[in-house]
Order: structure tokens, then sequence, then C-alpha cells
């Protein structure tokens, strides 16, 4: 093996090693809202007598649609930790952090033969970088593991397997590109359409030819991409129905209130991209594609007629499915509610920008003067990241941003991420809540309630993302009752709610005197329901 590959391999050990030790006591508090969702799914699998009062995990089938493979790799881990979900998330965060920095690492150096540049965007991909529909690219700490980053870890996987002059390794690819959706379906689906496009592109450009388009090989491919794929239909063709058994315009507004208008309207979710921090992100885009049509050789001219038509494919057909969907549901009296889940796949359009930094900077390395600065560029980069977190840069664009702030664990770095030490008073009253509290009690709380405190949670709003396609009848219920909790005027009618709900325990940050105080840590209260 190069030696140079060996100096990347203990780079991203020494990263994940960082994180994993950095957790090793972390809580549930530390994680984001997604995971608060998923691990009462785990919970519930482990123990069925959990959530039997809660708002989506009382049923099991209204979640055995949810990323299967993902949960399915939770529950496995567990067993390595006791059941400790946090732990187990620990150890995905250590496998995904190294297989995460060497497929891409390996993908750029398969396409670029260049060691420096490869390492540098390789790294550079790791950081946090906000998108549109409240999406992110990067791995980072715990809060970040949701399946849609375990997905970004392995996507490479099927690129690194393409080989157009064997046919073996090529179906190979198209299967495991299929197979490696099922850990996301969403960003899944945007990785099978940018390897099948690859695959097509390819076909087109090589025969400059049409019809090549549907030759038996390609027919092959996408046979066995969707044979990978067929895991996932199946869970959830068979879990979800698209019956209109409840009020649509019930429906419709209990979206609206998740989601606002870029289920029905995808332009405005396409609009934000048009704000000038992601317009920043495309200027290599547009720079790299210019370069290559006015100077270019025919290898840039090549990389570009790539970068632009899949970062086209990847833009279009998502925004075009909305509008396909409410057609079909139209025309056959149905309510199929994928749209507001498949328009997120345009989030892949980030791989554009670090392709274009990668083919710029590759134009630069073939000046002999600039080559020789790239290990003191990639030297800078990484004294830049140690040192990006302390307070002194919290004011300096670029800097203070969650791309270069994300990227090493703190253990590596000066200073530290505040969204990676958690709430140590709430996690108090969390365990005093698992150890004092009856298993079947039915709590008001934040939905950290189900997977912290391992109880019953109703009435909350995250929690309800989980029956929008897994029971949306439940769905519409849940609007009704939430809207009438919040409707009303005064604490008092909302605490009489509550008692007429079924509430037994509420958890929350303010003072309601007309309940018991049973535990009180910092701001965080926990009360018993009087009658």
């Amino acid at each position: 093996m190069n030696r140079k590959h060996v100096l990347v391999i203990l780079l991203n050990i020494c990263i994940a090693f960082g994180y994993y030790l950095g957790n090793l006591s972390a809580n549930e508090t530390q994680l984001s809202s997604d995971l608060h969702n998923i691990i009462p799914v785990c919970l519930k699998k482990d123990d069925p007598s959990l959530f039997a009062k809660d708002l989506f995990c009382n049923d099991i089938n209204n979640v055995k649609y949810y990323t299967p493979f993902y949960v399915e790799t939770l529950r496995f881990l567990a067993k390595f930790t006791d059941g400790n979900y946090v732990q187990a998330l620990n150890i995905l965060t250590f496998i995904c952090h190294i297989l995460f920095g060497l497929l891409w690492y390996f993908l750029l150096f398969r396409i670029t033969k260049n060691f420096w540049i490869a390492l540098l965007i390789s790294v550079f991909m790791r950081g946090i970088i906000w998108i549109p529909g409240n999406e992110y690219w990067g791995i980072s700490d715990l809060w970040s593991m949701l399946p849609r980053v375990v997905y970004y870890a392995v996507m490479p996987l099927p690129f690194l397997l393409i080989n157009f002059k064997n046919n073996t390794k090529l179906y190979l690819a198209a299967f495991l590109a299929g197979l490696l959706f099922n850990f996301h379906p969403i960003t899944g689906l945007g990785g099978v359409l940018l390897f099948l496009s690859c695959v097509l592109l390819h076909s087109y450009y090589e025969k400059k030819k049409f019809k090549i388009l549907f030759s038996q090989r390609n027919f092959i491919v996408i046979l066995l991409a969707f044979a990978g794929m067929l895991p996932f239909f199946l869970t959830y063709f068979g879990n979800v129905s698209t019956a209109t058994d409840y009020s649509l315009e019930t429906y419709q507004k209990a979206l609206e209130l998740k989601f606002s208008s870029f289920l029905s309207e995808p332009t405005t979710f396409w609009y934000q991209w048009l704000r000038l921090k992601y317009i920043i992100y495309f200027l290599p885009v547009f720079l790299f594609i210019g370069y290559a049509k006015f100077k270019g050789n025919h290898k840039d001219k090549t990389r570009s007629f790539y970068v632009l038509w899949l970062s086209l494919i990847v833009f279009i057909l998502p925004n075009l499915v909305t509008y396909v969907e409410l057609f079909v549901n139209l025309a056959f009296d149905l309510n199929i509610r994928m749209s507001f889940q498949l328009v997120r796949i345009q989030k892949l359009l980030i791989l554009a920008f670090f392709f274009s930094v990668v083919f710029i900077l590759d134009i630069f390395y073939k000046n002999e003067r600039f080559k020789q600065l790239f290990p003191f560029l990639f030297g800078g980069f990484l004294l830049l990241l140690i040192v990006s977190k302390h307070t002194i840069f919290d004011k300096i664009p670029f800097i203070l941003n969650d791309i270069t702030r994300c990227i090493l664990p703190n253990s590596l770095s000066i200073g530290t991420m505040q969204n990676s030490i958690g709430d140590e008073d709430l996690n108090e009253v969390l365990l005093y809540i698992r150890e004092h509290t009856p298993k079947d009690a039915l709590f008001y709380a934040p939905d950290i309630g189900r997977s912290g405190g391992r109880r019953s949670v109703d009435l909350d709003s995250k929690g309800a993302n989980m029956l929008i396609e897994g029971n949306p009848k439940r769905f519409v219920q849940w609007y009704e009752d939430y809207h009438a909790i919040n409707s009303l005027p005064t604490r008092l009618e909302g605490n009489q709610f509550l008692r007429d709900y079924g509430v037994e325990y509420v958890l929350i940050y303010i003072d309601l005197p007309e309940f018991e105080l049973l535990f009180q840590k910092g701001k965080w209260r926990l009360y018993k329901v009087t009658k």
C-alpha cells in the first residue's frame, strides 16, 4: 500500500477515536431531535410493553416502514453496550467516521490520482453544511449520526466499484448502490439516481448515440439496482396505506403546520438555493464549467459534462415528482405521501460544489509552483480546524461556521462546540423519570421524554412526524389535539385539557403551581398531574 494512504488511514482513525472517547459518558441530551424519534423505535422492538400510550410508538406498525436497515444496525450494536443506545450510536459514529474519511478519499484519489487534493477535500467534506429543507451534509458528533449520515459514509462504495470494461464489477456496483439505499431511502434514492445517471451518461458520452441508453447492459444495471432496493419497498408498501379514510383537508393543514408550502409548491423549496450563502457554494461550479468550456482540455470538458448533467438531474427530477404525485392523487383519489420526502434529494447538489473544487485544484496542480504549496495548504487547513472552535473566531466568517468547526472532535481542538456538551440538569430529571414513574405512564413532554425518560409522550410536535406516512389517520387526530391545546387562551385551561386527555406527568421548564412538583433540577421540572 502507498505510504501516503497509510497517513490517511491513521488520520481518520485519530478523528474517529477522538469522537468515540469524547462520548463515552454521553447521554440523550446530546442527541438531535430525529434521534429522539429513532431510539424509541429500537426500544419498542426490544420491549413491546414500552410506550403503551405513546403518540406513535404505541403500535409498532406505525413505524415498521422507518429505515429498517438503520434501526436494526443500531439494535445490533446495542447488544455490545447492554442496551445503551447512546453508546451504540457512539460505536456507529466511530465506524462511520472511518468509512466516510477513507471511502471519499479513495474515490477522489481514483478520480484525480492526486494525494493532496483527495486528502484535503475528503477532510473538508466532513464539515456540516446546512442545506435547504432543514437538511445538512457532513459528519460530526453524536447529534449528527442520523440514517442519512450513515448513507453519506458508504455512498462512494458503488462508485469505487464501477468498471465499464468489466460487466461483473459494474453489475455488482449497481446492486450495491441499490442495497445501500436501504440505510436512508430519501438520500439513497438520490445516490441511486446519481449512480444510474453516471452509467447512462457514460454510455451516451462514449458512443454519442441516444439509442445506446437502452442497451442490454444498462437494462441489467437498472434491474440490479432495483433488486438491491427491494427490502425497503417491500417494507414500505407493506406497511403504508394510501387509502383516504380521514379528512384530507385536515391532513393538509397538519402537513402545512409541519413543513410549510414546499410540499405542494416545490418552487418554495428550490428558491432557497438562491440565497447568497448557497450561491457562494455554487460559484466554483459555474467557474469550473465556464473554464472547461472556453479554456479546458478534453479531461476538463468531460468532467464539466458530468458535473452539469448530474446537477441538473438531481435538481429537476425531485422537483417534478411533486407535480406527478399531485396529479396521481387527484386522478385516482389517493393520498400518496412521498413527494415531501423526495424533494429533499436535491440536497446532493452540494456534491457539485465539492467536485468542482476538486477539479479546479487539479487544474492549478499542473502549475509546478502551485504544486509545491499543496502540503502547506493542507497543513494550514488542518491548523485552522484545530483552532477554529476558539472563541476569538466567533465573529469571523467561514471559520465560525459548522463547515470548519464540526470536522474535528473537541479532544483534537482548541475550544469546544456547545452542542456536544448536553444538558446535565435535564439528564438527571430523565434518570429520575426512569426510576420513579410507572412504566405505562403518559407524559406531556419534549420528544426526549421518550428516548431519555423511556415513557409514553403525546401531543408533541416532533413525534408526529413519524405518523405522516405510518398512520395518517392518527396524524390527523394529533393535529386536532395539538391545535386544541395550543389554542386555549389560558394556562389553567391548558392544564385542564391535560387532565381530561389522561396525561399523568408533565416535564417542562416553566412553573405550574396547579400540579404537584416531584423533582426539579436547574430549569427543568417534573410535575404529577393532580385532579
